[in-house]
């Protein structure tokens, strides 16, 4: 932010004294799975995630190319408390977007990938309307594909929700 006093500090981010992760977290209580963009500050002196997605129960995802490499604007983990993020990742570089004027053009950014995420959940979900936001979240986990090894770069991966769909 161009405020620092709307700035929080990397300690802050550890999924409970942010305002809104507190929120997003709340969210998460009364049943709506909530997706966070990790940020696009992975290639600066603050590569942190950004809030709300250093939430326990948010899913944070980070953006990667279309050969699925991480890619360096996007934001990294842990969190203050050491929990592993992003959670997962999707394209964010070089997405296609629609500007204002209905023109199609290239950009990049988490803000990309998070939307990604959030249309394949809703479709999963809509396939599996009996679970609940916990249990879609650890579907996703485990499709993708750094599951068995995940780390503060990219988490659990690039998740295959076919898979996903299958378990």
């Amino acid at each position: 932010f161009d405020n620092p006093n709307y700035t929080y500090t990397f300690e802050e981010l550890d999924g409970a004294s942010t305002t809104i992760t507190k929120a997003a977290e709340m969210a998460y209580s009364k049943g709506i799975l909530v997706v966070a963009s990790a940020g696009n500050t992975g290639n600066s002196t603050s590569p942190e995630i950004m809030a709300p997605s250093d939430g326990r129960n948010i899913l944070c995802v980070g953006a990667v190319d279309t050969l699925e490499n991480r890619v360096a604007f996007s934001s990294i983990g842990p969190t203050a408390d050491g929990r592993i993020k992003p959670d997962v990742m999707a394209l964010g570089q070089n997405v296609a977007v629609i500007s204002h004027d209905g023109n199609l053009y290239n950009n990049n950014g988490t803000s990309f990938s998070a939307p990604i995420i959030c249309g394949m959940i809703a479709s999963l979900w809509q396939a599996k309307p009996e679970m609940n936001p916990g249990e879609i979240i650890d579907f996703v986990k485990r499709s993708s594909d750094q599951f068995q090894n995940p780390d503060n770069l990219k988490g659990y991966g690039v998740p295959d929700f076919g898979l996903a769909l299958e378990q």
